[in-house]
Protein backbone atom coordinates (compact mmCIF):
# COMPACT_ATOMS: atom_id res chain seq x y z
CA UNK A 1 0.00 0.00 0.00
CA UNK A 2 1.35 3.42 -0.90
CA UNK A 3 0.08 6.75 -0.76
CA UNK A 4 1.47 10.35 -1.64
CA UNK A 5 0.63 13.49 0.02
CA UNK A 6 1.20 17.30 -1.56
CA UNK A 7 0.56 20.66 -0.31
CA UNK A 8 1.21 24.38 -2.04
CA UNK A 9 0.11 27.01 0.00
CA UNK A 10 0.62 30.72 1.22
CA UNK A 11 -1.17 32.37 4.16
CA UNK A 12 -0.77 35.96 5.09
CA UNK A 13 -0.90 36.33 9.10
CA UNK A 14 -1.09 39.62 10.72
CA UNK A 15 -1.36 40.67 14.33
CA UNK A 16 -0.85 43.87 16.44
CA UNK A 17 2.80 43.96 15.71
CA UNK A 18 3.91 42.58 12.38
CA UNK A 19 2.28 41.43 8.94
CA UNK A 20 3.98 38.07 7.30
CA UNK A 21 3.55 36.34 4.42
CA UNK A 22 3.97 32.05 4.96
CA UNK A 23 4.18 30.40 2.26
CA UNK A 24 5.61 27.06 1.49
CA UNK A 25 5.49 26.52 -2.33
CA UNK A 26 5.71 22.67 -2.21
CA UNK A 27 5.74 20.17 0.48
CA UNK A 28 5.27 16.17 0.09
CA UNK A 29 4.89 13.50 2.17
CA UNK A 30 4.61 9.79 1.05
CA UNK A 31 3.47 6.40 3.29
CA UNK A 32 4.29 2.96 1.72
CA UNK A 33 3.93 -0.35 3.25
CA UNK A 34 4.72 -4.55 2.62
CA UNK A 35 2.53 -6.73 4.82
CA UNK A 36 3.70 -10.62 4.18
CA UNK A 37 0.89 -13.19 5.51
CA UNK A 38 2.80 -16.98 5.20
CA UNK A 39 -0.11 -18.40 7.20
CA UNK A 40 -3.33 -17.22 8.63
CA UNK A 41 -1.42 -16.96 12.38
CA UNK A 42 1.23 -14.75 11.20
CA UNK A 43 2.19 -11.54 9.61
CA UNK A 44 5.18 -9.79 9.09
CA UNK A 45 5.30 -5.80 8.22
CA UNK A 46 7.17 -2.64 7.13
CA UNK A 47 5.70 0.27 6.86
CA UNK A 48 8.06 4.01 5.62
CA UNK A 49 6.09 7.41 6.04
CA UNK A 50 6.46 11.30 6.26
CA UNK A 51 4.55 13.66 7.21
CA UNK A 52 5.05 17.91 7.76
CA UNK A 53 3.35 20.26 9.94
CA UNK A 54 3.66 23.93 8.97
CA UNK A 55 3.56 27.09 10.76
CA UNK A 56 0.67 28.15 9.23
CA UNK A 57 -1.03 25.74 11.29
CA UNK A 58 -1.24 27.77 14.18
CA UNK A 59 -1.02 31.19 11.94
CA UNK A 60 -2.83 33.02 14.33
CA UNK A 61 -0.09 32.64 16.59
CA UNK A 62 2.39 33.36 14.22
CA UNK A 63 4.72 36.32 14.72
CA UNK A 64 7.15 37.39 12.21
CA UNK A 65 9.81 35.81 13.98
CA UNK A 66 9.24 32.49 13.23
CA UNK A 67 7.42 33.27 9.81
CA UNK A 68 9.86 32.21 7.78
CA UNK A 69 10.62 28.67 9.48
CA UNK A 70 10.81 25.87 7.45
CA UNK A 71 7.86 23.51 8.26
CA UNK A 72 8.32 20.87 10.53
CA UNK A 73 8.81 17.16 9.13
CA UNK A 74 8.61 13.70 10.48
CA UNK A 75 9.77 10.31 9.40
CA UNK A 76 8.61 7.36 10.75
CA UNK A 77 9.81 3.85 9.89
CA UNK A 78 8.72 0.34 11.21
CA UNK A 79 9.35 -3.56 11.28
CA UNK A 80 7.13 -5.89 13.17
CA UNK A 81 5.23 -9.24 13.55
CA UNK A 82 2.37 -10.10 14.75
CA UNK A 83 1.90 -14.31 15.79
CA UNK A 84 -1.64 -15.20 16.66
CA UNK A 85 -2.07 -18.17 19.44
CA UNK A 86 -4.64 -20.58 21.20
CA UNK A 87 -6.72 -20.85 17.89
CA UNK A 88 -6.49 -16.94 16.66
CA UNK A 89 -8.01 -16.32 20.55
CA UNK A 90 -4.46 -14.45 21.67
CA UNK A 91 -2.41 -12.18 19.63
CA UNK A 92 0.72 -11.39 19.97
CA UNK A 93 2.47 -8.23 18.11
CA UNK A 94 6.13 -6.88 18.59
CA UNK A 95 7.55 -3.91 16.24
CA UNK A 96 10.89 -1.87 15.70
CA UNK A 97 10.49 1.63 15.33
CA UNK A 98 12.33 4.42 14.51
CA UNK A 99 10.73 8.09 14.33
CA UNK A 100 13.26 11.34 12.98
CA UNK A 101 11.66 14.80 13.30
CA UNK A 102 13.38 17.94 11.62
CA UNK A 103 12.90 21.52 12.20
CA UNK A 104 11.45 21.07 15.57
CA UNK A 105 9.98 24.33 16.81
CA UNK A 106 10.53 24.76 20.25
CA UNK A 107 10.32 27.88 21.98
CA UNK A 108 12.86 27.76 24.56
CA UNK A 109 12.67 30.41 27.28
CA UNK A 110 16.06 31.31 28.03
CA UNK A 111 16.49 32.66 24.18
CA UNK A 112 13.32 33.38 23.14
CA UNK A 113 13.62 37.02 22.68
CA UNK A 114 16.19 36.40 19.95
CA UNK A 115 16.38 32.84 18.91
CA UNK A 116 12.62 31.58 19.36
CA UNK A 117 12.56 28.47 17.56
CA UNK A 118 14.92 25.05 17.40
CA UNK A 119 15.05 23.96 13.69
CA UNK A 120 17.43 21.28 14.50
CA UNK A 121 16.76 17.34 14.51
CA UNK A 122 16.10 14.69 16.72
CA UNK A 123 15.51 10.63 16.51
CA UNK A 124 14.16 7.96 18.73
CA UNK A 125 14.15 4.25 18.13
CA UNK A 126 12.67 1.35 20.31
CA UNK A 127 10.52 -1.84 20.63
CA UNK A 128 7.15 -1.92 20.73
CA UNK A 129 5.30 -5.23 22.52
CA UNK A 130 1.28 -5.96 22.75
CA UNK A 131 -0.40 -9.05 24.35
CA UNK A 132 -4.05 -8.87 23.44
CA UNK A 133 -6.89 -11.50 23.38
CA UNK A 134 -9.29 -13.77 25.69
CA UNK A 135 -6.79 -16.24 28.39
CA UNK A 136 -10.13 -17.91 29.28
CA UNK A 137 -13.59 -17.92 28.39
CA UNK A 138 -14.18 -15.24 31.49
CA UNK A 139 -10.84 -13.26 31.03
CA UNK A 140 -9.66 -11.06 28.03
CA UNK A 141 -6.40 -8.75 28.60
CA UNK A 142 -4.43 -5.69 27.08
CA UNK A 143 -0.79 -5.35 27.81
CA UNK A 144 1.82 -3.17 26.18
CA UNK A 145 5.55 -2.33 26.91
CA UNK A 146 7.41 -0.11 25.00
CA UNK A 147 11.63 0.28 25.45
CA UNK A 148 12.71 3.24 24.24
CA UNK A 149 16.72 2.44 23.41
CA UNK A 150 17.79 5.55 21.76
CA UNK A 151 16.27 9.41 21.77
CA UNK A 152 19.17 11.64 21.43
CA UNK A 153 19.58 15.26 19.27
CA UNK A 154 20.74 14.53 16.36
CA UNK A 155 21.63 18.40 15.29
CA UNK A 156 21.23 21.87 16.86
CA UNK A 157 19.24 24.64 15.48
CA UNK A 158 20.12 28.67 16.30
CA UNK A 159 17.39 28.35 18.79
CA UNK A 160 19.50 26.57 20.99
CA UNK A 161 22.40 28.92 20.87
CA UNK A 162 23.44 31.72 18.79
CA UNK A 163 25.63 30.39 16.13
CA UNK A 164 29.66 30.36 16.55
CA UNK A 165 28.97 30.03 20.55
CA UNK A 166 31.64 27.78 22.02
CA UNK A 167 28.27 25.60 23.52
CA UNK A 168 26.88 25.36 19.77
CA UNK A 169 27.52 21.41 19.46
CA UNK A 170 27.76 20.11 22.94
CA UNK A 171 24.23 18.98 22.80
CA UNK A 172 24.22 16.87 19.59
CA UNK A 173 24.23 13.40 20.74
CA UNK A 174 22.61 14.33 24.01
CA UNK A 175 19.49 12.53 25.04
CA UNK A 176 16.22 14.45 25.05
CA UNK A 177 14.73 14.77 27.95
CA UNK A 178 11.73 13.76 29.66
CA UNK A 179 11.35 10.71 27.72
CA UNK A 180 10.74 7.19 29.80
CA UNK A 181 12.80 4.41 29.02
CA UNK A 182 10.45 2.11 29.59
CA UNK A 183 6.85 2.69 29.27
CA UNK A 184 3.59 0.48 29.33
CA UNK A 185 -0.29 -0.44 30.10
CA UNK A 186 -1.94 -3.13 31.21
CA UNK A 187 -5.75 -3.35 31.31
CA UNK A 188 -8.87 -6.27 31.70
CA UNK A 189 -10.59 -7.92 34.35
CA UNK A 190 -11.76 -10.90 34.07
CA UNK A 191 -15.21 -11.56 36.19
CA UNK A 192 -15.24 -10.75 39.65
CA UNK A 193 -17.53 -9.44 42.63
CA UNK A 194 -16.00 -6.60 44.37
CA UNK A 195 -14.53 -7.05 48.24
CA UNK A 196 -17.42 -6.42 50.71
CA UNK A 197 -16.01 -4.11 52.91
CA UNK A 198 -13.42 -1.15 52.00
CA UNK A 199 -11.40 0.06 54.41
CA UNK A 200 -11.44 4.15 54.67
CA UNK A 201 -7.93 5.71 54.36
CA UNK A 202 -7.91 7.86 57.12
CA UNK A 203 -8.13 4.83 59.17
CA UNK A 204 -11.63 5.90 60.39
CA UNK A 205 -13.49 2.99 59.63
CA UNK A 206 -14.57 0.53 57.43
CA UNK A 207 -17.97 1.01 54.69
CA UNK A 208 -19.97 -1.92 53.20
CA UNK A 209 -19.60 -2.60 49.45
CA UNK A 210 -23.81 -2.80 49.13
CA UNK A 211 -24.02 -0.70 45.80
CA UNK A 212 -21.13 0.12 42.80
CA UNK A 213 -21.14 2.95 41.30
CA UNK A 214 -19.14 3.74 37.91
CA UNK A 215 -18.49 7.19 36.90
CA UNK A 216 -17.31 7.50 33.12
CA UNK A 217 -15.21 10.47 32.20
CA UNK A 218 -14.22 9.39 28.59
CA UNK A 219 -16.47 9.68 25.37
CA UNK A 220 -17.51 6.56 24.11
CA UNK A 221 -15.64 7.15 20.16
CA UNK A 222 -12.44 8.03 22.36
CA UNK A 223 -11.56 4.73 22.63
CA UNK A 224 -12.48 0.87 21.52
CA UNK A 225 -13.72 -2.04 24.18
CA UNK A 226 -13.44 -0.72 27.84
CA UNK A 227 -17.15 -1.31 28.21
CA UNK A 228 -18.81 -3.00 31.58
CA UNK A 229 -20.16 -6.14 31.33
CA UNK A 230 -22.17 -7.23 34.09
CA UNK A 231 -23.62 -10.96 34.62
CA UNK A 232 -26.93 -10.68 36.61
CA UNK A 233 -30.72 -12.48 36.57
CA UNK A 234 -31.18 -10.64 33.25
CA UNK A 235 -28.30 -11.98 31.34
CA UNK A 236 -25.31 -10.50 30.10
CA UNK A 237 -24.91 -6.34 29.86
CA UNK A 238 -22.01 -4.64 28.27
CA UNK A 239 -22.45 -0.77 29.36
CA UNK A 240 -20.52 2.00 27.67
CA UNK A 241 -21.92 5.36 28.66
CA UNK A 242 -20.87 8.97 27.52
CA UNK A 243 -18.78 10.99 29.61
CA UNK A 244 -20.34 12.21 33.13
CA UNK A 245 -22.68 9.73 33.02
CA UNK A 246 -23.10 7.18 36.15
CA UNK A 247 -24.61 3.78 36.53
CA UNK A 248 -24.90 2.55 39.99
CA UNK A 249 -25.17 -1.48 40.54
CA UNK A 250 -25.21 -3.74 42.92
CA UNK A 251 -22.55 -4.90 44.38
CA UNK A 252 -22.40 -8.40 44.72
CA UNK A 253 -23.09 -8.10 40.68
CA UNK A 254 -20.46 -10.64 39.07
CA UNK A 255 -19.09 -7.70 36.43
CA UNK A 256 -15.43 -7.20 34.88
CA UNK A 257 -13.98 -4.19 32.18
CA UNK A 258 -13.56 -5.30 28.62
CA UNK A 259 -9.85 -4.53 27.17
CA UNK A 260 -9.35 -1.07 25.67
CA UNK A 261 -8.01 -1.58 22.36
CA UNK A 262 -7.66 1.93 21.43
CA UNK A 263 -7.27 5.12 23.24
CA UNK A 264 -8.13 5.77 26.64
CA UNK A 265 -10.50 5.02 29.20
CA UNK A 266 -11.13 7.50 32.06
CA UNK A 267 -13.58 6.65 34.83
CA UNK A 268 -14.07 7.04 38.30
CA UNK A 269 -15.44 4.05 40.71
CA UNK A 270 -16.83 4.02 44.32
CA UNK A 271 -19.14 2.18 46.35
CA UNK A 272 -21.99 3.09 48.73
CA UNK A 273 -23.30 1.80 52.15
CA UNK A 274 -26.91 1.15 51.84
CA UNK A 275 -29.06 2.00 54.82
CA UNK A 276 -30.98 -1.76 53.64
CA UNK A 277 -28.20 -4.26 53.74
CA UNK A 278 -30.18 -6.86 51.68
CA UNK A 279 -29.98 -6.26 47.80
CA UNK A 280 -33.34 -8.40 47.48
CA UNK A 281 -34.90 -5.86 49.88
CA UNK A 282 -33.36 -2.48 48.46
CA UNK A 283 -35.57 -4.11 44.89
CA UNK A 284 -38.40 -4.81 46.68
CA UNK A 285 -38.70 -1.03 48.41
CA UNK A 286 -37.73 0.40 45.15
CA UNK A 287 -40.08 -1.62 42.81
CA UNK A 288 -42.62 -0.53 45.64
CA UNK A 289 -41.98 3.43 45.56
CA UNK A 290 -42.09 3.33 41.58
CA UNK A 291 -45.74 2.29 41.89
CA UNK A 292 -46.04 4.31 44.52
CA UNK A 293 -45.37 7.14 42.69
CA UNK A 294 -47.66 6.08 39.76
CA UNK A 295 -50.36 5.87 41.79
CA UNK A 296 -50.48 9.44 43.40
CA UNK A 297 -49.89 11.13 39.81
CA UNK A 298 -52.81 9.27 39.01
CA UNK A 299 -54.95 9.29 42.66
CA UNK A 300 -53.01 12.30 44.19
CA UNK A 301 -51.76 12.22 47.31
CA UNK A 302 -55.37 11.77 49.46
CA UNK A 303 -56.25 8.75 47.53
CA UNK A 304 -56.69 5.82 50.97
CA UNK A 305 -55.58 3.28 48.95
CA UNK A 306 -51.81 5.52 48.39
CA UNK A 307 -51.84 6.66 51.85
CA UNK A 308 -52.29 2.86 52.98
CA UNK A 309 -49.15 1.62 50.58
CA UNK A 310 -47.28 4.59 51.67
CA UNK A 311 -46.97 3.36 55.61
CA UNK A 312 -46.62 0.06 53.99
CA UNK A 313 -43.44 1.37 52.51
CA UNK A 314 -42.42 2.83 55.24
CA UNK A 315 -43.14 -0.12 57.81
CA UNK A 316 -41.05 -2.19 55.82
CA UNK A 317 -38.07 0.41 55.95
CA UNK A 318 -37.92 0.31 59.50
CA UNK A 319 -37.94 -3.30 59.64
CA UNK A 320 -35.41 -3.41 57.31
CA UNK A 321 -32.96 -0.46 58.14
CA UNK A 322 -30.04 -1.51 59.13
CA UNK A 323 -28.95 1.58 61.29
Amino acid sequence: MTSVGHANSGTDVSNARTASRLSYPSLWSGRTGLLFQPTASQSYHFSWGTSFNTSADTYQYTTQQIADVPAEKSRNIELGAKLDWLDGRLSTRAALFRTEKYNERTTDSDFAGTYPVLSGRRHSQGLAFDIVGRVTPELEVYVSYAYLHQAVIDKVGSAVTPPNSSGYKTLVGAPVGLLPRHSGAANGFGNHVDSAVRHLRDGGGRVRTDVSCTLFLSEPDEYDGGELTMEDTFGRQRIKLPAGDLIVYPGHSVHRVEPVTRGQRLASYFWVQSLVRSAEQRRLLFDMDSHLMSLRSRLGEADPAVIGLTGTYHNLLRMWLDC
